[in-house]
C-alpha cells in the first residue's frame, strides 16, 4: 500500500486514461465501485462521472484495468500539484481527448480556453436564470467577467436583472482483467517525464 497521499494513474488496454491522488485505497476504489455496479441492473448512459462509465464499458468489452502508483509518501499539497502537472503536460501535448479526467479550465490549451470563455460569455445572455448566473460565477473566478461584460456593452442580466454590484459598490500498480482477475505493482515517474509515453502506440 502506498505511504501517505500519492499520485496514480490508470491505464486501459495500455492506453493511459486518468490521473488521480489520494491517500489508502483510493487508487483501488474506481474499479470496486465498478464491479459492485456489474452485479446489478444499470443503463451505461445514466453512469456517472465519466471515469465510471467509461470504466464499466471497458471491463463489459473485457479490457485490461492498471492502477500505477506513480509517486507516493507526499504530502496532500505535493500530491495536488504533482497529479495537476501531469494533466497539464499531457493536455498541452494534443492528448486530451485519450484522458477520462474532468479538465480544469485552468489547464486548457489556449484554444480550447479560447472556446470555453466564448461560451461563456454567450451563456451570459441567455434567457435562462441558471444559466447566466453559473456562467457570471465562473467569470467572477476566472477574473474575467467585467472584462467579457464590457465587451458586450453592459448588457448582462444579472439573476435578478440589476446589474451585478461588488460588497464596495463597484460593479463585480493493479491489473484488472475484464474477469475481474488483478495483479499490482508500483513506478515511480519523475515529473519531468509524462507517464504513459510509452502507449503512444496505441492511440
Amino acid at each position: 500500500m502506498p505511504k501517505r497521499c500519492y499520485v496514480y494513474a490508470i491505464h486501459v488496454d495500455g492506453v493511459l486514461r486518468y490521473f488521480g491522488k489520494g491517500s489508502n485505497g483510493r487508487m483501488y476504489a474506481h474499479m470496486k465501485e465498478v464491479r459492485e455496479r456489474l452485479t446489478r441492473k444499470f443503463k451505461l448512459k445514466n453512469v456517472s462521472p465519466l471515469l465510471q462509465r467509461k470504466l464499466t464499458e471497458a471491463v463489459m468489452k473485457g479490457a485490461v484495468i492498471e492502477e500505477v502508483v506513480l509517486a507516493d509518501d507526499l504530502t496532500h499539497k505535493q500530491a495536488y500539484k504533482l497529479e495537476y502537472s501531469y494533466l497539464k503536460k499531457l493536455v498541452h501535448d494534443g492528448k486530451r481527448q485519450q484522458l477520462w479526467n474532468i479538465i480544469p479550465p485552468s489547464i486548457y490549451t489556449p484554444q480550447e480556453h479560447e472556446a470555453y470563455m466564448k461560451k461563456l460569455t454567450e451563456n451570459l445572455k441567455s434567457k435562462d436564470r441558471l444559466t447566466r448566473v453559473l456562467a457570471r460565477m465562473q467569470l467572477i473566478r476566472l477574473g474575467r467577467y467585467e472584462d467579457e461584460r464590457q465587451e458586450l456593452g453592459g448588457g448582462v442580466r444579472s439573476a435578478n436583472g440589476l446589474t451585478p454590484q461588488r460588497a464596495d459598490g463597484g460593479p463585480v500498480s493493479r491489473r484488472h482483467s475484464g474477469r475481474g482477475r488483478s495483479q499490482a505493482r508500483g513506478l515511480h515517474a519523475p515529473l519531468d517525464q509524462a507517464p504513459g509515453d510509452s502507449t503512444d502506440k496505441n492511440r
